[in-house]
């Protein structure tokens, strides 16, 4: 986080920018079920984090339904993003207007 944190900050230091995130950016990989509750709330954390860095657009991989479509739309919508792709389950495609 402290890294994109940094690039985030150089970049719009150099004018208007929109963050766009290429997953994986929740999951790091699948676990064992005794640690899906911190799994879920370290995700959760992230997704806190990259908001507030200002992450407005996110491109998913596989990782991020590791803990199920529902979860991951959850999280997506306690964190004021686009998710720019069609391929998540019932996903809706969005037209995405850089710079607002």
């Amino acid at each position: 986080i402290d890294r994109i944190a940094t690039i985030i900050e150089r970049e719009r230091a150099l004018g208007p920018t929109t963050v766009l995130l290429v997953g994986p950016h929740l999951f790091d990989k699948k676990v064992d079920s005794h640690r899906t509750a911190q799994e879920k709330a370290k995700a959760k954390l992230i997704a806190r984090s990259l908001s507030r860095l200002g992450a407005r657009v996110v491109l998913p991989s596989a990782r991020e339904l590791y803990q199920g479509a529902e979860f991951y739309r959850d999280v997506l919508k306690t964190w004021s993003v686009q998710d720019a792709t069609i391929n998540v389950p019932k996903g809706q495609t969005h037209l995405i207007r850089l710079g607002s």
